[in-house]
């Protein structure tokens, strides 16, 4: 069977293949700019650098697969899909909201489609659309300086809006500042900004999240995962150039208050003020930023003065309105604050400008109907009773989850999350109760071969392994992430399935 990628336009191809043949795109300088240079064929280090398959019948050209295409493997989460697939595996590792897409939005597309919305839309978005997106923005997010529409990017997902926004950023020496664990899906914008798998592990600089015990609500005295100020701030070096967060965080679901947020800004403000000259830039990506439980409210990153200033806003509407296919997401830079002068203006432009120049080498412009339906849903969907009712999906959905999780053999190993819709469950204890006969017959020693080796093709259960998720490999070893966000029949099913755990493992103490 023939090796087929679907993209979503030839001149998408045209760019991945010929960026797979030559060295990452790199920013030059403090000012993003994009400049290639060809690989280093010449210097001896094909051999060291490429993976060479001959053709099939042992004749024909070479085909020479280049170290920087070659380490973009699959992520987790997608290779994990795979296998549930092939195994009829009820999949509860992929985030995708099995809901129906909003009718209204169908409407939308379906309107869209007869009147022929079939052309190139302008590189940076639709004024409509970024005008729907400045005004959501203002309204919920209680910006320090309000957005305007030229200061916004559609983009085709938040994916997209992160890979141009580190790809900015960041540099070949640069070092990134991250949770652990974080979105293993961004590693691979990280490498193309590092320019290399390799320099992951010395530049990217995660510091950990903490468990510590709810103190009130139902569940008052569980664990739950929160960020640590005081790891973040240890975490900075010289080389910092961005920071990198989730709120709500994904995969745990901790959520940053206003106190974190304004001690973190306090942090970096001390530590320009203590290396003149350097200055970093926060990314934040608030996917799951209305789905949030037990009253807890949401504080924008945005918000916070501090942070604003130097904060690249990444936002989908997946998420929020089922939309997971549609790949419609965008990004926002720091608004000009009043009375900026023309230098100010020019370099904020200049800075556009060349996001636009990474946006034209990706997927240039997104879909013109897909973009008119996400004005429809931020217009005319995006209300208080709207958000009320992915507030009660969801908690229901949560609270099922963690009572199936409550009498199951992980019952006891598993963090509340405070927002989104992942579940992070510690299956060490679980792993250690595994019959020896069971562990070697599926070869099982972490959290990574339990779910490939005998999860998904003995139990029938798909989850996302911790080692994709975690720096600390002991850590992520022994975590896995289950996702709520499907409705109840899949759940229950998965459930079902899972009884079958109880006979693979020695008794509990």
């Amino acid at each position: 069977m023939p090796c087929v990628l679907t993209t979503c336009c030839v001149g998408t191809v045209s760019k991945m293949f010929v960026q797979s043949l030559v060295s990452p795109l790199r920013p030059v300088g403090h000012s993003p700019r994009i400049a290639c240079s060809p690989p280093p064929l010449w210097q001896g280090r094909l051999l060291a650098d490429c993976v060479q398959f001959g053709n099939a019948m042992g004749s024909g050209p070479q085909i020479v697969i280049p170290r920087q295409a070659r380490v973009f493997a699959s992520s987790a989460i997608h290779s994990i899909t795979e296998l549930a697939l092939r195994h009829g595996a009820v999949n509860l590792g992929q985030g995708t909201p099995d809901d129906e897409h909003p009718q209204r939005l169908r409407d939308e597309l379906a309107a869209s489609a007869q009147a022929d919305r079939s052309r190139y839309t302008a590189i940076q978005g639709m004024p409509a659309l970024r005008q729907a997106l400045a005004d959501n923005f203002n309204r919920e997010l209680n910006p320090a300086l309000p957005y305007q529409p030229d200061d916004i990017m559609v983009t085709q997902g938040a994916t997209e809006a992160f890979f141009i926004a580190i790809n900015s950023t960041v540099g070949p020496d640069d070092e990134v500042v991250t949770t652990d664990p974080y979105y293993g899906l961004y590693t691979g914008s990280l490498q193309m900004a590092f320019g290399g798998d390799d320099k992951i592990e010395r530049q990217l600089k995660p510091f950990p999240l903490k468990l510590e015990p709810l103190t009130e609500g139902d569940y008052a005295g569980q664990p739950h995962f929160v960020f640590d100020m005081e790891a973040f701030a240890n975490t900075l070096t010289e080389k910092t150039k961005a920071v990198v967060l989730f709120n709500p965080h994904n995969p745990t679901g901790a959520v940053l208050n206003a106190s974190q947020l304004k001690r973190m800004g306090q942090i970096l403000d001390d530590w320009e003020l203590d290396h003149p000259g350097q200055h970093i830039m926060v990314i934040a990506d608030e996917t799951y930023r209305h789905i949030l439980f037990d009253g807890r409210p949401h504080v924008s990153v945005a918000a916070e003065p501090s942070l604003q200033k130097r904060l690249i806003y990444i936002n989908t509407l997946a998420k929020t309105f089922n939309t997971t296919g549609y790949r419609i997401g965008s990004l926002a830079l720091p608004p000009t604050p009043p009375g900026a002068g023309r230098d100010v203006q020019d370099a904020k432009a200049e800075w556009m400008r060349n996001l636009k120049g990474l946006k034209n080498v990706t997927s240039m412009c997104s879909p013109e109907p897909i973009q008119a339906m996400a004005v429809v849903a931020l217009n005319q969907m995006a209300t208080p009773d709207y958000y009320q009712s992915l507030h009660e999906r969801y908690g229901a959905r949560r609270r099922k989850m963690l009572d199936h999780l409550s009498r199951s053999p992980f019952a006891g190993h598993y963090a509340v999350p405070d927002g989104g819709y992942f579940v992070m469950v510690d299956i060490g204890p679980t792993l250690d109760r595994l019959r020896p006969e069971v562990k070697t017959q599926y070869q099982i020693n972490d959290a990574d071969s339990f779910v490939r080796n005998f999860l998904i093709p003995q139990i029938k259960v798909a989850a996302i392994p911790g080692n994709g998720l975690f720096r600390d490999q002991q850590q992520g070893g022994r975590y896995i992430r289950l996702s709520f966000c499907q409705n109840d029949d899949t759940i229950e099913a998965a459930f079902r399935n899972l009884e079958a755990l109880s006979t693979y493992l020695t008794p509990a103490a």
